[in-house]
């Protein structure tokens, strides 16, 4: 049986993965805690920085500390990733 904090951080894992981009059917089929956090995080990165590129940058990925500033211009916040850098978007 697993525990309450297992359960909690396979939701946010899988949460993270919709933020970034991935469809619920593909997340369905992942074991998502197999994933090392080193893999888990590249592959979040990977997706991220594909959406960015594909939807001309309406996301960003910068530093914590920029995040007021981003915000004060109009950007939205979206998460914060491990290494100390935030995902932001342009409102649609």
């Amino acid at each position: 049986m697993r525990s309450r904090e297992e359960k909690v951080r396979e939701e946010f894992r899988k949460q993270l993965l919709l933020v970034a981009g991935f469809k619920q059917e593909e997340i369905q089929k992942m074991d998502v805690m197999s994933k090392s956090d080193e893999e888990f995080q590249a592959m979040v990165r990977e997706r991220l920085v594909g959406t960015a590129m594909n939807n001309s940058a309406k996301q960003r990925v910068i530093n914590l500390d920029e995040v007021e500033d981003h915000l004060a211009k109009g950007w939205e916040y979206v998460a914060s990733l491990s290494n100390g850098k935030a995902i932001m978007r342009i409102p649609s």
